[in-house]
């Protein structure tokens, strides 16, 4: 029994040197930026600027909408455009709550929950998922 403590305690201690090593995924400074783009998507929206909207996007990004699934910044802003010439004409999004959940060292999601007032047929509440 002894004999098997030490392996235990030899494999536990050659372990503690590796498990430092290992970068930590999403630190502080990474979920501020995240944060701050989903505050930048928020002003743009506000401000129906469906130029800026896109911009926020990656270049071969793809946007899943109830009008079905843009892809690349021109199909996304036209999307956006087009979502305020509906509907969302007065509108207005207020975040009620975001959280950043890191997958790896560089891919996180954003989880948004939202209420749009200003809608021609009413208040809704939206949740937005944004692979970041």
């Amino acid at each position: 029994m002894p004999r098997a403590m030490l392996v235990v305690i030899g494999v536990v201690l050659l372990a503690i040197p590796v498990a430092q090593t290992q970068t930590r995924v999403g630190g502080a400074a990474d979920e501020a930026a995240i944060k701050k783009n989903g505050d930048a998507r928020s002003v743009a929206w506000n401000k129906h600027d469906a130029k800026a909207l896109a911009a926020l996007f990656a270049a071969d990004a793809d946007r899943v909408s109830a009008r079905g699934v843009k892809s690349g910044r021109v199909e996304i802003e036209k999307d956006y455009a087009d979502e305020f010439g509906s509907v969302y004409k007065d509108a207005m999004l207020k975040d009620e709550s975001n959280k950043v959940r890191f997958l790896t060292a560089d891919v996180a999601i954003l989880d948004a929950d939202h209420v749009i007032t200003g809608r021609t047929d009413g208040t809704i509440k939206i949740m937005s998922r944004r692979f970041m």
